[in-house]
């Protein structure tokens, strides 16, 4: 029978949350408390998970909310929405926001800016396409 203390302490980090139970075992088998460690999954552990309003991005960046909103309308960056209709963003989006500023202060126009991200992106699915295609090769060329 396995019966645990009311004791848990739990502490969010960026990379991860953490429970620590202390589990006390029958002491037939077990004579000492032994201590369990497991990762929780939470969704600031997520890239993608839409947590962050407009307000909050836009002070993060140091950008008005107007640019935020102006670069959803332009389906430059494109943000989830909650229930209520907020923009929600996730971090994957916050780098992209970051990139968009960037190419933005060296002169592009938002077109501009969404043409070099399409880019960016099929160069990243062409380079992935290649690697799997080189991984097959090898595994058909060792068989033979």
């Amino acid at each position: 029978m396995i019966r645990h203390k009311k004791s848990v302490r739990r502490s969010a980090t960026m990379l991860g949350a953490w429970k620590q139970r202390t589990y006390k075992l029958n002491r037939r088998f077990f004579p000492d408390n032994v201590t369990v460690m497991a990762v929780v999954e939470l969704p600031i552990d997520d890239a993608d998970a839409a947590l962050y309003t407009v307000g909050q991005v836009a002070a993060m960046l140091d950008v008005p909310m107007a640019f935020l909103r102006r670069l959803d309308e332009q389906r430059v960056v494109v943000p989830n929405r909650s229930a209520g209709g907020q923009r929600r963003y996730s971090r994957r989006e916050i780098h992209r926001i970051a990139e968009v500023i960037e190419l933005t202060g060296e002169g592009l126009t938002l077109a501009g800016v969404r043409r070099v991200l399409d880019l960016q992106a099929r160069v990243k699915e062409l380079e992935e396409d290649k690697v799997r295609r080189d991984q097959d090769s090898s595994v058909t060329g060792s068989e033979g």
